[in-house]
């Protein structure tokens, strides 16, 4: 069967259509186990539903192989972000409302435990109006990402986060705990102007392009040249505040953050890849000059790291 056109989940060795979708799709984003897209302004979500992330209000569904439409958002939706196992939009009002896991503040709630949660137990099955810190629904949001257990989002050219401060990804200054309204990020030094999310990384571009990045460097994903930072969570080493990282690159179109390695594209078209070797995210294998045999992980027995971006081979020259 084919994706979104329901039956049993198979493995597709290519790309198949998802049925099912009403209209044209003019945004997508992805979780760990769910997707979602947005049309002009509704949002169908599709995948695991064990923890609410897709936002039907249904604890009788696990998953669902057709795209369901998330309740609630009133035809006002504009950008979306997904988490490993939740899901935000930004609405058209500059509010920001959020489902799915919410065990550690992602979603801004704090539900009472749930047996039909997976995990910790707690979810939110239909979309939550994250607060701010005064306690009112926060407000004036223009963009929004999101990384594993957290989300963060652009006010004015400042950034605010929400959700599991683990290896300093909220970049308050500290690590560990949950914050459940948005909190703003302090010691950006420019104006920020895209905001990009992974697992236990958070970063922005200012309007300049250099790269302000906090949160797990036992990779190296800071791209600072090195795998130093505070000792975090087990002796992990992080960055609980922004940090520049790409040494003094400048004129940086995008990045992209993952568990393991992080990427940018910089102001000739190339992309530039820094972060664990081990998987191949990199394009090559370990043993390239620079390479790290004493890098660490927070969830995968990564060893080789190389900190330092260069351009990823292999691909056509801008």
């Amino acid at each position: 069967p084919r994706p979104g056109g329901g039956g049993d989940t198979v493995a597709c060795s290519g790309p198949l259509a998802v049925e099912s979708l009403p209209a044209a799709v003019q945004e997508i984003a992805t979780g760990a186990e769910h997707a979602c897209a947005r049309t002009d302004s509704l949002v169908y979500c599709w995948g695991s539903n064990r923890q609410g992330q897709l936002g039907a209000g249904r604890g009788d569904q696990a998953a669902s192989a057709t795209p369901l439409l998330v309740e609630g958002l009133n035809g006002s939706a504009k950008a979306l972000a997904l988490g490993a196992y939740h899901s935000c939009a930004l609405m058209g009002d500059g509010s920001v409302r959020c489902w799915g896991e919410s065990a550690f503040g992602q979603t801004g709630s704090d539900p009472a435990r749930d047996p039909t949660c997976s995990f910790g137990g707690k979810c939110t099955r239909t979309p939550a109006l994250v607060l701010g810190p005064d306690g009112q629904p926060f407000s004036g949001a223009d963009q929004i990402s999101a990384g594993r257990a957290h989300t963060c989002v652009r006010r004015n050219a400042e950034v605010w986060c929400w959700g599991f401060n683990k290896l300093g990804v909220l970049g308050d200054g500290r690590w560990g705990g949950v914050q459940l309204a948005a909190k703003r990020v302090e010691g950006l030094p420019s104006a920020a102007s895209q905001l990009f999310g992974g697992n236990w990384l958070q970063a922005v571009l200012d309007d300049t392009g250099v790269a302000h990045v906090w949160g797990f460097n036992g990779l190296g994903q800071l791209g600072e040249g090195s795998i130093d930072g505070l000792p975090c969570d087990g002796d992990l080493p992080c960055r609980t505040s922004p940090s520049r990282g790409l040494g003094e690159l400048t004129g940086l179109q995008s990045l992209a953050l993952t568990g393991a390695t992080a990427y940018a594209v910089d102001a000739e078209g190339r992309v530039l890849g820094w972060g664990g070797v081990g998987y191949g995210g990199l394009g090559r294998q370990p043993g390239a000059a620079g390479d790290r045999p004493d890098c660490r992980h927070a969830d995968y027995p990564l060893k080789v790291c190389n900190p330092t971006p260069a351009p990823i081979e292999g691909l056509p020259t801008p």
